[in-house]
């Protein structure tokens, strides 16, 4: 994937999202895949803020958001094996990579958003 120096100003964290996308530049399906996720669960969250937990459907949409964050740490986990040397930051069980996680999807998303992927 072709980076945009544009990024650099506009995520939170430009070095550790280039390292990855970086680390899948022979894989883009899984590129792919990791970035159409990472966009999902980048929009539902906002959706299931404002839903709240009592709403219709609510249980539904954590369910799938949480399939999409899966879908994204296991992408990033793979990418550890290939070469990304901040994985563990992001795939950690803990409370701080979780956070770390979030913040790589929203950054994730952004790019998805303003890429032709």
């Amino acid at each position: 994937m072709l980076w945009q120096s544009e990024w650099d100003s506009r995520l939170k964290h430009p070095a550790q999202t280039r390292q990855l996308l970086a680390a899948l530049d022979d894989e883009p399906g899984l590129t792919f895949d990791l970035l159409f996720h990472a966009s999902f669960a980048d929009k539902l969250l906002p959706v299931m803020q404002k839903a709240g937990p009592d709403s219709d459907g609510y249980s539904r949409m954590q369910q799938t958001f949480a399939e999409a964050v899966k879908k994204v740490r296991t992408v990033v986990a793979h990418a550890g094996e290939i070469g990304f040397l901040d994985a563990a930051r992001y795939t950690e069980l803990s409370h701080a990579a979780m956070a770390s996680l979030m913040e790589l999807i929203h950054d994730l998303a952004i790019v998805k958003k303003n890429s032709r992927v």
